[in-house]
């Protein structure tokens, strides 16, 4: 029986072509179609979502022949989500721009409120340090 979750080893995308070159695979179809439910086969043209694991048939995601040879290839820093999971994909990243943008502006706020701080605490040294050196018999010398 075919690896339902062959991956290629570099690869962040699976293809059906990778999970068919399984050591266990006897060519038999595998999971439904994500979009139309009918099997994906191993003589199918397929990809396997990132996100939610399920397969799909290139042509249910309007992918075209050549991109899925591209995704095909041992490429770690490609990824694959179907059409609803894409969504979901760009908006999270989306909220991790903002979240960033956020969590910059922060970080520079902080950094001010700590310089001010320090700056607060060198004048309270230096004005303890000089109502203790004004001890009386300083002042009266100094008066």
């Amino acid at each position: 029986m075919a690896d339902r979750n062959a991956k290629s080893t570099t690869s962040k995308v699976t293809t059906r072509s990778q999970s068919k070159h399984s050591p266990e695979s006897d060519g038999t179809t595998i999971e439904p179609c994500g979009t139309c439910k009918k099997l994906v086969k191993d003589c199918d043209k397929g990809l396997r979502c990132e996100l939610c694991t399920l397969w799909f048939h290139i042509s249910c995601q309007n992918v075209p022949a050549e991109v899925y040879d591209f995704l095909a290839r041992d490429n770690p820093s490609v990824h694959w989500y179907c059409l609803c999971c894409s969504e979901h994909v760009d908006k999270t990243l989306k909220f991790i721009q903002k979240f960033q943008k956020s969590h910059e502006t922060l970080v520079s706020e902080l950094d001010s409120v700590k310089s001010r701080v320090s700056t607060i605490e060198h004048k309270m040294q230096t004005g303890i340090k000089e109502v203790f050196e004004c001890r009386p018999t300083n002042c009266e010398k100094a008066n």
